[in-house]
């Protein structure tokens, strides 16, 4: 891979509910962190597979467990339906 190209990197990782990927992104100098879950709401093939999240440090505590709990609303999946892929 040619680093010129890499603005991030995502590892997989196994939380109490299952598989998710942590890791960052890096676009003009600033660094995001993002956690990505499964999309258990997944009913058709234009719905994502995985849904990404910023992600929100605890204290003493994986982030995971916060970020695992939220979930999307019928309006947020309506939204990313109409994203054009």
């Amino acid at each position: 891979m040619e680093k010129e190209n890499n603005i991030g990197a995502l590892w997989v990782k196994q939380g109490q509910k299952g598989q998710y990927m942590s890791g960052y992104v890096e676009i003009n100098g600033v660094q995001t962190r993002l956690v990505c879950f499964t999309n258990q709401y997944k009913k058709e093939d234009k719905h994502p597979d995985w849904n990404i999240l910023l992600s929100k440090p605890r204290d003493n505590q994986a982030v995971v467990q916060e970020q695992n709990n939220e979930t999307l609303s019928d309006q947020q999946l309506n939204e990313l339906d109409s994203i054009p892929f």
